[in-house]
């Protein structure tokens, strides 16, 4: 259970971040059961401004969050962290896409 209605966790790291105002880039995960594919959002760091690349995960259920640096997205793929998490591994195409965010800045 969440202490702040906001606070939300990085998977890889573990650290915790505010989510209206974030400090850091992240990728926000989910999975869409009736498409079976997963979708990737990417959070721009909101000092200034808000602002959500692709449409936001809504209603999905389970929503996954990991820092856009190289070291959480390479734990999150060698521990198996997103696999476990959705109960679904990623493909190669999927794991394509988790690498080309690595300390992407938009």
């Amino acid at each position: 259970m969440r202490n702040k209605k906001f606070l939300r966790t990085c998977k890889g790291c573990f650290q915790k971040f505010d989510k209206q105002k974030l400090d850091r880039d992240i990728i926000q995960m989910g999975y869409d059961k009736e498409n079976k594919k997963y979708i990737f959002n990417y959070l721009k760091s909101n000092l200034k401004e808000f602002e959500i690349q692709n449409v936001p995960i809504i209603n999905m259920g389970k929503t996954l969050y990991i820092c856009n640096n190289e070291k959480c997205i390479n734990n999150a793929l060698k521990k198996r962290i997103i696999g476990r998490f959705f109960g679904k591994e990623l493909s190669e195409k999927e794991i394509e896409i988790l690498e080309n965010y690595k300390n992407k800045r938009i």
